[in-house]
C-alpha cells in the first residue's frame, strides 16, 4: 500500500514537472479570460535556465506589462492564486505604449498555426 503511495506521488511529481510550455501558457490564458482580460496575450522570452518571464500585451489598447513567475509556481496548485494575483495586478498597473514598442513584440508572437499558440 504504502509503496504504491508511493509510485502515484512520484508520477505526479514528474507530470507536473514536465510541465510544457503549452501547458503553461494555457494556464495563463486560462486565468486572462477568466478575470477579464481575454483580449491580452501571452509572449514568453526565451530565457533558458531562469525563471519564465512572460509579457502580457494588448494590441488594441496598446497597453502592456511583464511578469516574471517562478516554475515552481506552475508545479504548485497552492501557487495559483498568487499567480492570478501577480497577473492581474500587472495588468490593472500597465502603462500605455508606442505603437513601435507593441510592434517590436509582434515577431515573438508565434505563428497561427504553431503548437504554442492559444
Amino acid at each position: 500500500m504504502l509503496r504504491e503511495q508511493t509510485k502515484v506521488l512520484e508520477n505526479r511529481k514528474e507530470t507536473l514537472a514536465a510541465m510544457s510550455l503549452r501547458d503553461k501558457r494555457e494556464v495563463l490564458y486560462e486565468i486572462l479570460g477568466e478575470y477579464g482580460y481575454p483580449e491580452w496575450i501571452v509572449i514568453e522570452r526565451n530565457q533558458p535556465n531562469a525563471d519564465a518571464s512572460y509579457v502580457l500585451c494588448n494590441f488594441r489598447e496598446r497597453r502592456q506589462t511583464e511578469v516574471v513567475i517562478p516554475h515552481r509556481w506552475f508545479e504548485d496548485p497552492r501557487r495559483y492564486n498568487a499567480i492570478v494575483e501577480l497577473i492581474t495586478l500587472a495588468i490593472d498597473n500597465s502603462p500605455t505604449v508606442s505603437q513601435l514598442a507593441t510592434e517590436k513584440l509582434l515577431h515573438l508572437v508565434p505563428d497561427p498555426k504553431s503548437v504554442f499558440r492559444r
